[in-house]
This record gives C-alpha cells, structure tokens and sequence, in this order.
C-alpha cells in the first residue's frame, strides 16, 4: 500500500513537472514571439519607405507601365492644347506622388515639372528618368505630402497638376483635391489615373477589401477599394471628365478636371 502511494505522488509529480514545463516553455516562446515582432516592427518602420521605393521602380514601374501606357497617351494628348489655351511658352506640371519620374516622357518639350513626393527615397530614381527625359526641365525634388502643399507651392501658380496611382494612398483624398485647385491657374487642368473600387458584390469587390488590408501595410498605405471618383466630382472643378475601365485585376479610373 505504501508502495502503491509513493507511486502514484511519484507519477503525479512527474506529470505536474512536465506541466510546468510545457507551461514555462508556452510563455517563453510566446514572449520571444512577441519581441521577435516588436523588433521586426521597428525595423520595418526604418526602412520601409527605401524598399518600398526600389521595390515599386525595379520590379513594378515596369509591368504597371506597360498596363497604363495608352491610358496615359490618351489623357496627355491635349497638353499642348492646354499650354496653347493658357497662352504660355512652356507649361509648369506639378506632379504629386511622382515616385520615380515614368510620366516626364509624356510632357512637352519645353515644360516645367515640379516633382513632389513625400518618399523620398524616390529621388535616386528620380535622377535616372531626369537624364532620359532632357526635353523638360525638372525642378529640384520636393517632399512634401499632397494633403498640404501651402509651404511649397504658391496658389494659383501652376497650368497642369498630375496624379497617377497616387491618389490610392494618401491619408485625405478631399484635402489633396482642395490642395490640387488652390495651386491651379484659373483654367488648368489635373490629370488622373487612380486604381479604384470594382462594383460591390463581385468577385473582385471582395478580392480588393482582402488586398486593402494587405497592402496598406506593406505598400505604403496603398488601398485598392477607394471610390476615389466620387471626391473628384465632388472637389469643385468647372468641369470634370472621367472613364473606368477593367484592365487585368485593377479597375482603372482615367480623366481630367478642370479649375
């Protein structure tokens, strides 16, 4: 009977030791978890913007290129018109969210760009597209966010304002757009390309609120389910003209507005 006591407490405590154990280990790793994402964290919030920059102009500028090409041409074919309208000898372009320069080739020859961005790790590649692109002549980089440009640009100064897969991650639409119309001249228009949100309910719908809470994590708070039309019918412009177009998996958004 002792025998039988001293076995079983025996049992029962080499059972509880290894409950502790299991126990101490859980809490360890969890807590080691815990800190391994804190640091992740923090260095992620140090270098995001750089490989966010060098990810976009290396490996996505170029295939996204490829899909917005007509869509640009078809936009930008009427700069020289406007330049002719507002009777000036070249045009002055402020381009928000201007990342590494791929719309400069799309400029007249002659025209002035004010390149603004508030990554700016974007200027080394910005240099690249400077030095392909000698028919305009390039300002110095600004960076600066969209949502308030008063140090940086003086109202009603600028003919053109540029906007293309920008307009996806601001943190204030509305603000960038009432920003946009103060430094227009009367007459001057803002061109845009935006990625918006598919129709509610479809497959895609879905897909983009999924991406959204992917993407403006990692990408720089990039959303894919923004209806970004609804501000720019909403900002005020005398006249606004606008498509959407499935292209892919992006619901594209393309037009004009005009102060």
């Amino acid at each position: 009977m002792i025998l039988y006591f001293y076995i079983t407490l025996t049992t029962e405590s080499e059972d509880m030791a290894e409950s502790d154990l299991t126990i101490r280990t859980f809490i360890i790793y969890a807590i080691g978890t815990l800190i391994a994402l804190k640091v992740i964290s923090v260095l992620w919030s140090f270098c995001h913007r750089r490989v966010f920059a060098c990810y976009m102009t290396r490996l996505i500028s170029p295939g996204l290129e490829e899909l917005l090409a007509e869509f640009k041409r078809e936009i930008f074919e009427d700069l020289p018109d406007v330049e002719k309208r507002l009777k000036t000898d070249g045009l002055t372009i402020l381009e928000i969210g201007v990342g590494s320069g791929v719309n400069f080739k799309f400029y007249p020859k002659g025209s002035t760009v004010y390149p603004l961005d508030p990554n700016p790790h974007f200027n080394q590649y910005l240099e690249e597209n400077i030095e392909k692109n000698k028919h305009v002549n390039v300002k110095p980089f600004v960076e600066c966010y969209g949502e308030d440009m008063t140090a940086q640009v003086a109202d009603k100064s600028i003919d053109v304002v540029v906007s293309t897969m920008t307009l996806c991650s601001v943190l204030d639409i509305a603000a960038v757009l009432r920003e946009v119309r103060r430094v227009l001249k009367s007459g001057g228009k803002f061109y845009f390309i935006e990625h918006v949100a598919d129709t509610k309910g479809t497959w895609l719908s879905v897909f983009q609120a999924i991406a959204t809470q992917v993407y403006k994590r990692i990408a720089d708070n990039c959303h894919w389910n923004r209806k970004t039309w609804l501000y720019i019918d909403r900002a005020g412009f005398t006249s606004v003209q606008h498509r959407k177009q499935r292209k892919a998996i992006h619901i594209l958004l393309y037009g004009s507005a005009t102060k």
